[in-house]
């Protein structure tokens, strides 16, 4: 009727000449769409049409009596008009709804809206409304107060009801015959429905391409996919990767009439590489051909891929993110022949195009070792990442994995140095961890006395890649001390003393500033240490391997800023750690200086709320997430580490590893829940004091849960057994009194202390009988 949301909010705020005008319009428009309704019911005497569903029609309405909202004596002759009219049909309603929103009745609006909404129509009845109620009209109509309930519920009802329309896939069938249809209306009617189709629909007809039973409907399915529009162009991209040459051929012709320059660095592997008898490859030259003029020789699609690997490198992608910054991937899955989807992002978007374009040179030159490093490297780095770099590599038949290691471990050693020196870190775990699976004690023997690589990298200061070093150094089993085997002893140990706390660090000069920051975390869900000098703040991130990112005034003194940061990369603890620089002038202070020179530093404004916090500190929030390690993960990190030590302490053979002189971070863990078992396995095996103590107060505590209580026990049982009670005089008097005193307990703690009493003096008992043991 040539009215939109935007004249709901023109009216209201016009002129009383032109308010008039508006309404005097939407009168007669309003008057003459309800007429034609009524003339277009000739049989119906009260001007509504007959029950779509075949049912009897409703009882006739003579007016607004009905409504509770509407005023008994209605003077309005616009709106008296549109009661007596009383639409019953999605249709009519939708523009009775419009015309009093417009006039601004909303107490008659709501009415009609009611009477929607009560209709239980389905969504191709109320899919329609959209060309009367439009996005913007349907948010008008879910915010505005006068409006309510019914404007929010309505709202949704239709939302509801296009995407249901957007989603259906089962009318396809009908929709291609009418696309083949001779008659013009028919074909009109199906290219209207095509463009209100989605990505379900796309997949759908895709997915025809791989019945040769179709083959004589394909040319209609391929213009039906290129009617919907450039939105399809993500899924189809993916159907590249298909082991239907029919399917990635048709897929191919499709893109290429969407006029996508962007897939043609997809396509020039397929042009290029396949034989130009295949479908594949002729399909790939003409639609090279299509978008770009010509077909580029071998020396130019190599200099385009290189082009795009360096912009890709970069950090760049070419899907456009939302507005959680993620981007939309489409791939091919062999083992369901099918595409899936996933978000990921918009770094991780940038990794699996680098994969990508990797893959299509090595696949121009298979013989350039440059080319097969960098496919490898950048296969493993996506495949980490995607997969998830807390999950350990997929080396199962066929995989990626499996596949880089068939290459030997000359080559994977090659991917790991590349990776670390272009700080690739997921391909470098990737690489660490085959090198677990097919390396020899050689990798971890030194040259001259220095550590070999792998053994440096026990000592690297990114979490994931260290942990992986020092599993796969454990995994190659080395049984006789080598250089820098003191540092897998500490890399236990490191990973053992989590707090398994989402930990901040925040420093400043004027505490209640670093306070009030620590507030602003708080509020998103971070728990913070403060510092109020530069010294301070260095050893307390030193200290803790919790901190995800250090929040530090600019004006921090002793040392100042600029060393601190500095102290910070130079330990392998902080080196990678985000830092945000805190400064009243965030473009051209001392902090926008230290931050061009490092990639994890930034500077930000000084927040006074969460949202200004978010707002300043986005891509430095987005960075510590991204790179950040969950709870779980420390968790399950410190739970394999403790594994790890209970194999080297519970065999002499390790002993150059010199892990008891740790037993202090383990008998921390003894007392953080989610590890306490663990811990308590590996404590059994240290003959010290600190062990046995530990074990003995867990055990003895009625606040703790019974099942450790007794875990703990029998391992303290163990320890002494092997190597006698190492505690104090007092502190075995101290066992006695307590059991002593809890008689009246429960009995469950009863026969805990009494066990612990029992294991004591039967090791008394034994003590004749071993006194050779030097545990004493």
């Amino acid at each position: 009727m040539g009215y939109r949301s935007n004249a709901i909010l023109q009216c209201r705020a016009c002129t009383p000449k032109r308010a008039l005008f508006s309404r005097l319009a939407t009168v007669f428009f309003g008057i003459f769409f309800l007429s034609s309704a009524a003339i277009a019911q000739p049989n119906n005497p009260f001007g509504a049409p007959p029950n779509a569903g075949g049912t009897p029609a409703a009882a006739p309405n003579p007016g607004p009596a009905n409504s509770a909202d509407a005023p008994a004596q209605e003077t309005d002759l616009a709106i008296k008009i549109l009661l007596d009219q009383n639409p019953t049909e999605p249709q009519p309603l939708a523009e009775a709804i419009r015309t009093c929103v417009q006039l601004g009745r909303e107490d008659v609006a709501r009415k009609f809206m009611r009477t929607l909404i009560d209709g239980n129509f389905d969504a191709t009845q109320l899919a329609p409304l959209t060309d009367v109620l439009d996005a913007v009209v349907l948010h008008e109509l879910a915010i505005e107060e006068d409006l309510q309930p019914e404007g929010a519920q309505l709202s949704s009802i239709i939302r509801q009801a296009i995407r249901q329309r957007y989603d259906d896939t089962s009318n396809l069938d009908q929709i291609l015959t009418l696309l083949e249809s001779d008659k013009p209306s028919e074909q009109q009617l199906a290219i209207k429905e095509l463009r209100r189709k989605g990505t379900p629909s796309a997949i759908a007809l895709a997915d025809m391409f791989k019945d040769p039973t179709l083959e004589d409907r394909f040319q209609t399915i391929r213009r039906a996919l290129v009617i919907m529009g450039s939105h399809t162009r993500d899924p189809l991209v993916g159907y590249l990767g298909s082991s239907h040459e029919a399917q990635v051929a048709n897929v191919i012709e499709v893109l290429s009439y969407l006029r996508e320059t962007r897939i043609a660095a997809a396509l020039l592997s397929h042009a290029i590489v396949n034989d130009d008898q295949t479908v594949v490859g002729q399909a790939a030259r003409k639609a090279l051909v299509r978008l770009v003029g010509s077909l580029p020789t071998n020396q130019d699609a190599e200099e385009y891929l290189r082009t795009r690997l360096d912009y890709y490198l970069e950090g760049n992608i070419d899907a456009l993110p939302d507005e959680n910054m993620k981007i939309a991937v489409w791939k091919w899955d062999n083992a369901a022949q099918s595409i899936t989807m996933q978000s990921y992002d918009v770094r991780v978007g940038s990794l699996i195009d680098v994969a990508q374009v990797a893959a299509d040179l090595y696949k121009l030159d298979p013989e350039n070792e440059e080319y097969r490093l960098m496919h490898y490297r950048s296969l493993l780095e996506e495949t980490k990442v995607t997969n998830g770099l807390d999950n350990a590599l997929d080396m199962a038949d066929g995989s990626p994995g499996a596949d880089a290691a068939s290459h030997g471990v000359e080559f994977i050693v090659e991917v790991l140095e590349s990776s670390l020196a272009d700080r690739r870190f997921p391909a470098a775990i990737a690489a660490t961890e085959i090198l677990g699976d097919i390396g020899s004690t050689e990798l971890v023997a030194g040259v001259n006395g220095q550590p070999s690589l792998l053994v440096e990298i026990a000592q690297h200061p990114n979490r994931r890649l260290r942990l992986a070093a020092t599993e796969t150094i454990l995994k190659l089993d080395p049984q006789q001390p080598f250089a820098g085997s003191t540092f897998v002893g500490e890399s236990l140990a490191y990973f053992i003393s989590t707090a398994g706390v989402r930990k901040v660090l925040t420093g400043d000069v004027t505490g209640t500033k670093s306070q009030f920051w620590i507030g602003l975390l708080g509020q998103m869900g971070y728990s913070g240490d403060r510092a109020t000098t530069g010294r301070d703040l260095v050893f307390s991130a030193l200290r803790s391997s919790d901190y995800e990112f250090i929040l530090v005034g600019e004006t921090i003194q002793n040392p100042p800023i600029q060393d601190v940061v500095q102290l910070l990369r130079s330990q392998p603890r902080t080196a990678e750690i985000p830092i945000a620089i805190v400064s009243d002038n965030p473009k051209d202070g001392a902090g926008a200086r230290i931050a061009k020179r490092d990639d994890a530093t930034f500077c930000i404004a000084s927040p006074n709320s969460v949202d200004s916090l978010l707002r300043h500190a986005r891509r430095f929030l987005q960075t510590a997430q991204y790179q950040g390690i969950t709870i779980n993960e420390r968790f399950e990190q410190s739970e394999r580490a403790i594994r790890w030590a209970t194999m080297v302490l519970g065999d002499s053979k390790y002993e150059f590893y010199n892990l008891q002189r740790h037993t202090k971070y383990i008998s921390e863990a003894l007392f953080t829940p989610n590890i306490s078992s663990a811990a308590a396995e590996a404590l059994q095996h240290i003959p010290s004091p600190v062990a046995q103590k530990a074990l003995v107060l867990l055990a003895s505590n009625p606040g703790v849960d019974i099942s450790l209580r007794k875990t703990a026990a029998k391992a303290f049982k163990e320890n002494i057994d092997k190597h006698g009670t190492l505690l104090t005089r007092p502190e075995v008097l101290a066992q006695y009194d307590l059991y002593n005193r809890s008689l009246g307990l429960d009995d469950a703690t009863i026969d805990i202390l009494g066990f612990i009493l029992d294991a004591m003096e039967a090791r008394v008992s034994a003590q004749p009988e071993t006194s050779s043991d030097s545990g004493e």
